[in-house]
């Protein structure tokens, strides 16, 4: 069964729900592994609880 982690700043349900469907639809189309087995986990978090460059992300350009 396979469990995917994807650490991230804070996403709209629907770019997740997109997200979720292109990963579980990678594993089963590499993996053999069927759709009900994969698992995901998002964790979000804040710009303000991250640092970059010994910087908080509010201080550093966005990547996204």
């Amino acid at each position: 069964m396979p469990i995917v982690t994807i650490q991230q700043f804070p996403r709209d349900a629907e770019q997740k729900r997109q997200l979720a469907e292109k990963v579980t639809q990678s594993f089963v189309e590499i993996y053999g592994a069927s759709p009900e087995s994969v698992q995901i986990f998002f964790q979000e978090t804040d710009r303000q609880d991250w640092a970059k460059g010994g910087k908080l992300g509010g201080n550093v350009p966005s990547a996204d």
